[in-house]
């Protein structure tokens, strides 16, 4: 019970960006925690906040995670299975939005998206005394199809590989530098089966814009995409005082048309930069985290076509993004003999700016967010422990600007769309979660856990709530 203790505690959690060096995160634990779990989660919303990402979804879960120590050595790993269904998505039958938007394929039609993942992580660490090292392979696939018009089917795949140093300062810190690579590729495929016509199938671009050139067609396409990463640490060995950490990467990727002789539609570069300072002590703890990031779309432009080439005539920088986030969090953690509490505040500064030069469109929203968590454990007896977690969050809108126009009537629906989906995000929300977990010994060396959580989230626009209930049971090691 002493290592479930250990592992629940706020202070497990309070830093983020030191653990990317592969060299470093050996030294995150002094002791070995593995757990086998299987979890399902439902999540409704009254009206969908973006229409893009669905109302609602359903996933069963398997995961599999290992942190083991032997001697100098670390050991770790995680694998992991998703089956789920997202409900009432429109205007997207991409996969990974959040990777390779704004561009991605769409239709005023949509409907449920199955999804399937798979994926596995494992890294080794060492520490002779003299030098840390450590490197790290992770490989994730994923298949999301629907059975009906239009049926989009998407194969994603994901390849990332990490390798670190860091070397021991005054014999209590240490110094550390880590690289990262990794290969992404999607390929889309939509298909119609009615023999009585269909939706046309627009290629996004930014907002409500799109490439009408090639609308209605190209209905094959994939992006290939590639990721460069790079850290700096300065790391306690005891994960006990001062630690800072900056991380700055680069991502990549060209968004084709197959059909077209292989059609480069875009390029989209990616760069951000995170940093995190640090102060951590047994009972007490204290974090602040600056992430920036830009993305720029430059969309090529084609001359017309000989023998069914499309010649590259020009490119233009059409779509700018700028993020901002500056956050602050802190611990309060006591342990007694049979009881623990922890507190954790924290309070975050948001800032998103997104561009499109032409037609000329903007939006910008400025947003501060508190929230406020407390987490309470009772030993009932030798062999049970529960532990009571209860938060709430409220996000506070400072300013906002929209300013966008859309050249195609046909995207009328996308543009009343996008449009509602600002309204919400900048206006007033605030959420809480409950959860109950129960653990309970079998032996000294293994433990069983069941538990609940449930979040609720309210919308001031348009009086949006949504629900969220998972369940989980595991078995830890």
């Amino acid at each position: 019970m002493s290592r479930i203790a250990r592992h629940s505690a706020l202070d497990e959690g309070l830093t983020t960006t030191a653990w990317k060096n592969p060299a470093i995160l050996q030294f995150k634990r002094n002791y070995s925690f593995s757990e086998v779990a299987l979890s399902y989660s439902h999540d409704k919303q009254s009206q969908p906040i973006n229409a893009m990402r669905g109302d609602g979804s359903s996933t069963w879960a398997f995961d599999a995670d290992s942190h083991m120590k032997y001697k100098t050595s670390t050991i770790w790993g995680h694998a992991l299975y998703r089956n789920s269904r997202t409900f009432h998505v429109k205007w997207c039958e991409t996969s990974d939005l959040d990777v390779v938007y704004p561009y991605v394929q769409a239709d005023s039609i949509g409907g449920k998206i199955n999804n399937e993942t798979y994926g596995f992580m494992g890294g080794y660490a060492d520490f002779n005394g003299h030098v840390a090292w450590g490197g790290t392979i992770a490989y994730t696939a994923g298949l999301n199809y629907r059975n009906v018009d239009p049926r989009p089917r998407n194969v994603t795949a994901d390849l990332a590989v990490s390798a670190g140093v860091a070397l021991p300062l005054a014999s209590r810190y240490l110094v550390g530098a880590s690289a990262s690579f990794k290969k992404y590729k999607q390929t889309n495929d939509i298909d119609f089966y009615s023999e009585l016509g269909h939706d046309k199938v627009f290629h996004l671009t930014g907002f409500a814009n799109d490439y009408a050139r090639f609308a209605g067609t190209g209905q094959t396409t994939y992006y290939n995409g590639y990721f460069y990463g790079g850290e700096l640490n300065l790391q306690p060995m005891s994960n006990r005082g001062f630690s800072a950490a900056v991380a700055a990467s680069s991502f990549s990727f060209d968004n084709i048309l197959t059909e077209f002789n292989k059609l480069p539609l875009c390029h989209v570069r990616h760069t951000s930069l995170e940093a995190e300072a640090a102060w951590k002590a047994s009972s007490w703890g204290v974090v602040a985290n600056l992430e920036a990031s830009r993305r720029v779309g430059t969309e090529n432009v084609f001359g017309d076509p000989a023998a069914s080439v499309y010649l590259k005539i020009g490119a233009i920088d059409q779509f700018h993004e700028n993020r901002v986030n500056i956050a602050a969090k802190a611990y309060w953690q006591h342990f007694w003999q049979r009881f623990y509490l922890g507190l954790q505040p924290s309070v975050a500064y948001s800032h998103l700016n997104t561009i499109y030069a032409s037609p000329a469109s903007q939006e910008q929203i400025n947003s501060l967010t508190t929230s406020f968590l407390v987490r309470g454990a009772f030993q009932i007896n030798s062999a049970t422990r529960v532990q009571l977690t209860a938060a709430a969050q409220v996000l506070s809108p400072l300013s906002d600007k929209w300013q966008v126009v859309s050249t195609s009537s046909e995207l009328s629906g996308l543009l009343a769309t996008i449009y509602g989906t600002h309204q919400v995000l900048s206006d007033n929300n605030a959420s809480t979660t409950a959860a109950l977990h129960v653990f309970r010994s079998i032996s000294s060396r293994y433990a069983i856990k069941a538990g609940a959580t449930w979040q609720h989230a309210h919308y001031s626009c348009g009086s949006i709530s949504a629900n969220t209930v998972t369940a989980q049971v595991a078995f830890i090691f």
